[in-house]
């Protein structure tokens, strides 16, 4: 046998160095990618919340539109949601935690504050 053929080596597998190498560009991938999605996690949240306060003021909206309209003075409103029969008596109206048309208060909704 000839020299060269008894100093020549072939590697087989990865070194240590190697392999912690690839060890911490994987872990830094990772950080980076769990940092982004926590992000869009907190983020994703806002829009939810968005989306139920408009179908809260939707529903108000709709409920107001609904009620005539006096071209004279408005007067006082009378008491309670039920026994409103314009849309003057609408104004001002505020309620703690969105309520439904005859003032009972809506299950998951208390966080909402209406304003009129």
């Amino acid at each position: 046998m000839s020299m060269k053929h008894k100093t020549a080596h072939f590697q087989q597998g990865v070194t240590l160095v190697e392999l912690i190498i690839a060890l911490v560009i994987i872990g830094a991938a990772l950080a980076g990618l769990a940092s982004s999605m926590n992000v869009m996690v907190r983020r994703s949240a806002d829009p939810a919340l968005h989306q139920q306060a408009i179908a809260i003021a939707t529903a108000y909206m709709n409920e107001i539109t609904q009620k005539a309209v006096t071209t004279t003075n408005c007067k006082p409103p009378t008491v309670g949601r039920t026994n409103f029969s314009d849309v003057c008596d609408y104004d001002g109206l505020t309620n703690n935690g969105a309520k439904n048309q005859f003032g009972q208060a809506i299950s998951g909704l208390e966080g909402y504050d209406v304003v009129v």
